[in-house]
């Protein structure tokens, strides 16, 4: 039983890091969009997508830059980067 629960719960991790992946990168875009400055810890974590995924001028595939905001999210990354600009999130 407990083999199918980490495993269970494994899989929840790796679809919670996929759609916060995709939100992060709507956010980025919507950000974009509005075109005004965002709060510190908002634009630090902003640019940290900008580096791995330019924004969208045109319609192309995202499953690249889905799985790499992902990885910076698994990794730790956008939190670090938003912390570096505001000081502990906990």
């Amino acid at each position: 039983m407990g083999m199918t629960s980490a495993r269970r719960a494994a899989e929840i991790l790796s679809n919670s890091e996929h759609v916060l992946a995709i939100e992060a990168l709507a956010a980025a875009q919507g950000l974009d969009l509005r075109g005004d400055a965002p709060a510190p810890g908002t634009g630090a974590a902003r640019q940290e997508v900008r580096e791995l995924s330019p924004r969208l001028e045109e319609d192309r595939p995202l499953s690249e830059d889905i799985g790499a905001v992902r990885r910076l999210i698994a990794h730790g990354e956008l939190v670090d980067a938003a912390e570096m600009a505001v000081g502990s999130l906990t």
